[in-house]
């Protein structure tokens, strides 16, 4: 009866038999379109990390994708019997691919924001590659182990910064158990497709990518190439006065030449031995969450050609605002040179890093602009 009554509709409307031509002609652009369809939803829905409208959305597009794969396989192997599904089985694999562009620009966004500029945004790097080859590489639904294999990374990633959000604290047990709770549900959606196939090698092939990828994922986290989500780092800056004044800090710093308008402290920075230098680092945690993150001092020695740890400052970060929680760290310098500052966890991940040259004046001859936070 549906078919029917869709081929009626094709021989009378010319409009419909338009839009097949097109979609004929143009079929190679969609993958790409719907790419971008998914991307450009999630710039303009996605909330803060810890928001429930937020998480539900991505929970949303997870549920559908697990779907999708589902009703994609059933309908290959003839195990499909809704003729809805039957219908738009030749549109599920657009579907599957707008849900994944979105999954992946949320991570992207969402680790983006926990990445320092060094060797962990190789991860947000990683995540970009994967949601575009998926268009220019054709990946679909007719490949289950590469499905499968895209289909665990992406829960795992949601679920590596949920199980934080919804539990308050970071750890790498929580990790841990992000990415086997991501393992198992790939192994429920496989064993509710392959029921009494356990023994085949076939079946079995499609969970070698996911059962590679966990692995991967926790010696990735280890080596410290994760960003560490759900904290962000917002904003770092050095300066030589800090005042806390109610709810308000007021800092002062040097005042950069006019072409780098940008900056809020000249480099080098200028400094009577002695003076104390102030680090101010508001970190974003969501609501709930309490963390303990470390300023590591570093001096460089040029005569060994190494940086060396100078001291490590705890500091205490509490969720819940919007623009970070703000923490800071001081020290008395009288080490010109070069320094840098790490900004990490307690299991040593980095947030964000502050890099810096000193340069020991006899006089304050520097002028100091002031702001408040």
């Amino acid at each position: 009866m549906l078919q029917e009554h869709w081929a009626r509709l094709r021989r009378e409307s010319r409009l419909i038999r338009q839009g097949e031509l097109l979609l004929f002609r143009y079929e190679r652009l969609l993958p790409l379109a719907s790419f971008g369809a998914g991307s450009a939803m999630d710039a303009f829905t996605l909330g803060r990390i810890d928001q429930l409208p937020a998480n539900l959305q991505l929970a949303c597009y997870l549920t559908l994708l697990y779907g999708l794969v589902a009703a994609s396989h059933l309908g290959k192997t003839g195990n499909l019997h809704s003729p809805l599904l039957l219908r738009l089985q030749p549109w599920l694999p657009y579907a599957a691919q707008f849900l994944l562009g979105g999954l992946y620009s949320a991570y992207a966004v969402y680790y983006f924001q926990s990445a320092s500029f060094s060797k962990n945004l190789i991860f947000v790097g990683i995540l970009l590659l994967l949601g575009l080859s998926i268009e220019y590489l054709k990946v679909r639904l007719n490949d289950p182990r590469l499905m499968f294999a895209l289909l665990y990374l992406a829960t795992a990633s949601y679920l590596a910064f949920f199980l934080p959000v919804l539990f308050h604290f970071l750890s790498q047990w929580l990790f841990v158990a992000a990415s086997l709770l991501a393992l198992g549900c790939i192994g429920l959606l496989w064993f509710f497709l392959f029921p009494g196939r356990l023994g085949l090698a076939k079946p079995g092939q499609i969970l070698l990518a996911p059962l590679l990828l966990c692995g991967l994922l926790n010696l990735l986290y280890q080596a410290n190439l994760v960003p560490p989500v759900p904290l962000s780092l917002k904003s770092a800056g050095l300066y030589h006065s800090l005042l806390v004044t109610g709810s308000r800090y007021r800092v002062e710093y040097e005042t950069p030449p006019w072409w780098r308008f940008w900056a809020h402290q000249d480099n080098p920075v200028h400094l009577v031995p002695g003076d104390t230098l102030y680090a101010l680092t508001p970190i974003f945690a969501p609501t709930g969450l309490a963390e303990e993150v470390f300023h590591r001092w570093y001096w460089f020695d040029p005569e060994q050609g190494s940086w060396i740890f100078i001291e490590g400052i705890p500091l205490g970060v509490k969720g819940g605002r919007d623009a970070g929680y703000r923490g800071y760290s001081q020290k008395r310098l009288n080490q010109g040179g070069a320094w840098k500052i790490l900004v990490t966890t307690s299991e040593g991940l980095t947030l964000g890093r502050l890099r810096f040259d000193l340069e020991l004046v006899a006089y304050p001859e520097y002028h100091l602009n002031r702001e408040y936070f």
